[in-house]
């Protein structure tokens, strides 16, 4: 299992205990698109050369101002804190992938 399924499914089964896993997923979709629509901010979450400290205060702004539920934000916590923010696409997807599964949606490429 690759990490992002492994956070994924992590996600998943506490959102299928709180019943929100449907708005959690478009949370982190919704994460996901940011970063890559903005390279600038991911730029300053993910660069080393900006502080740790400073890095991991704006990820918690952006975690408030974008309203996260307190298990979404603790998510992006965990993934930063184990320098594995980058990967937040890759859990998106993994994510995304697995609620298919359980609703048995079949996703076709055309």
């Amino acid at each position: 299992m690759t990490v992002p399924r492994r956070y994924a499914k992590a996600l998943l089964t506490l959102g299928k205990e709180d019943g929100n896993y449907k708005a959690y997923g478009e949370g982190l979709q919704g994460f996901a698109l940011l970063l890559e629509r903005e390279p600038e901010l991911k730029d300053a979450l993910l660069n080393p050369i900006y502080g740790r400290e400073d890095r991991r205060k704006l990820l918690l702004r952006m975690v408030k101002l974008l309203q996260m539920s307190p298990l979404l934000g603790n998510l992006l916590k965990l993934l930063f804190d184990k320098h594995r923010l980058g990967a937040v696409a890759g859990v998106s997807q993994a994510y995304q992938q697995l609620v298919d599964e359980l609703e048995k949606v079949s996703r076709a490429k055309v």
